[in-house]
């Protein structure tokens, strides 16, 4: 019984908590990336009293995995109903300030829509050296969706989005590229940030300033129709 890669397989990506075993997903909560390991299951955290004839484990075996834990990504779900994932690749260096309303981003991307069955996704648009200042007036390219994953993210690291279309294009879609409640795919790399002011350095005239400025575009938001960005800002606002 085999699974996972080697002989020159490439390899497989799961979710450790859809591993199929739940020996394999309590043995690789704790190992690092990198790492080679032998996992032994006793029959209930394997395949238990029935085994599997489709993998000829019989009954009550106990397995041995070896498991090449080739890398880790955790993925994040900023709004924990699944309208945006981010999976996030190793942080480069010693960067850890995150961006955060105001912050100011220089990002690369390329934008996809998901393909259908073994179809492969198909780009629409490929960008580098563009600017986003984050709950800003970013223009229609830069999605709800995206935007949440560079708060998410430090200078220098990449990052798969997936967008579902409530914080995409919805039901309109955009222009030729994106059909009506399609999801997006994105490659995001953050190659700068500037850290928005801290609320410490302004004054009381500036903060009244800054969140007047997030209520108006708040407002515009809301007036296009765009309920969940006006809300957003409309938070950032008061807090």
């Amino acid at each position: 019984y085999s699974e996972g890669y080697g002989g020159g397989e490439e390899p497989k990506r799961y979710l450790l908590s859809e591993l199929p075993l739940a020996g394999l997903r309590q043995g690789l909560k704790n190992v690092k990336k990198g790492s080679k390991v032998t996992i032994t299951m006793a029959s209930e955290y394997a395949y238990g009293a029935e085994g599997d004839a489709n993998v000829q484990v019989p009954p009550n075996a106990t397995l041995l995995a070896e498991v090449d834990f080739a890398d880790m990504h955790s993925i994040e779900d900023p709004n924990k109903d699944g309208g945006v994932k981010v999976e996030l690749f190793a942080k480069p260096g010693s960067a850890w300030q995150k961006g955060k309303m105001g912050s100011k981003c220089v990002i690369a991307y390329k934008a996809m829509l998901q393909g259908e069955g073994p179809e492969e996704p198909r780009t629409f648009k490929d960008e580098s050296g563009v600017e986003v200042e984050l709950g800003g007036d970013n223009g229609e390219d830069i999605t709800l969706g995206l935007e949440q994953a560079l708060e998410l993210m430090v200078a220098g690291q990449q990052a798969e989005v997936t967008v579902k279309p409530e914080y995409g294009y919805g039901k309109a879609g955009k222009e030729n590229w994106v059909g009506p409640d399609d999801t997006i795919l994105y490659h995001v790399t953050l190659e700068k940030l500037e850290p928005a002011p801290s609320a410490y350095n302004l004054s009381n005239f500036q903060k009244k300033e800054y969140s007047d400025g997030l209520k108006a575009r708040g407002n515009e938001a809301f007036k296009a129709g765009h309920t969940r960005r006006a809300l957003r800002l409309y938070n950032a606002a008061v807090e």
